[in-house]
């Protein structure tokens, strides 16, 4: 995935930690840290046809992502959600500091982009 997408996250993250904790949009991320996130994005609320669907599959023609259906965006969408909504949650229910929960973020951002195995050639010839 483009690093941009997720520097775009980070900032988000950073943005986030600068909140008034008192602010209703922090309040906002704590509670969506208390429930069930995965109540939270279903895929069957996500209209192929929404203006939704179509900035999001912007965004993916945009960064040059391979997805090969609109159902694999939607899966992708799901999954980048969760993957915020736990990070957040970590952070907030674990009161880390910004700077680690920054650099686990960047650890996952890693793994997702550049995987977590040294590659090496002769694996290439497989």
């Amino acid at each position: 995935m483009s690093l941009i997408f997720f520097r775009g996250i980070r900032d988000y993250f950073t943005w986030c930690d600068a909140l008034e904790r008192t602010s209703n949009y922090w309040k906002g991320l704590v509670l969506l840290t208390r429930v069930n996130h995965q109540s939270t994005v279903r895929k069957s609320d996500f209209k192929k046809d929404s203006i939704y669907a179509k900035q999001w599959i912007a965004l993916l023609k945009k960064n040059h992502y391979h997805v090969d259906s609109k159902e694999e965006a939607v899966a992708l969408l799901s999954f980048m959600t969760e993957m915020i909504i736990d990070s957040l949650t970590n952070w907030i229910i674990n009161q880390s500091d910004t700077q680690d929960f920054l650099r686990d973020f960047d650890y996952r951002v890693k793994w997702l982009t550049q995987g977590i195995t040294d590659k090496k050639k002769e694996d290439d010839e497989q």
